[in-house]
């Protein structure tokens, strides 16, 4: 089992013990922690489901570039990050 800490606002832990004593009667943070991890995990487990290509930045930026030959992509970067690179 791993162990998580936050920083959360102090509204949104005195509503979050509310609902959790209105729910079960006494206070309850873990399972219902886990619960809410759990709810968040579904809803945003898609982002991960992404193929490589979309997921890797630099594989969209290389693409992007138009080079005149493939080995030029590395330089090209280089040209783009100091503000040298001129696309036509």
């Amino acid at each position: 089992m791993a162990q998580l800490k936050f920083v959360l606002d102090d509204d949104l832990v005195k509503k979050f013990k509310q609902i959790v004593i209105a729910k079960h009667g006494k206070i309850e943070l873990s399972s219902e922690g886990e619960e809410a991890i759990r709810l968040y995990v579904n809803k945003y487990e898609h982002a991960l489901t992404k193929s490589k290509q979309e997921a890797d930045p630099l594989k969209r930026v290389i693409g992007a570039i138009k080079s005149p030959k493939p080995s030029d992509a590395l330089e090209d970067l280089k040209r783009l990050e100091t503000g040298e690179f001129r696309s036509s």
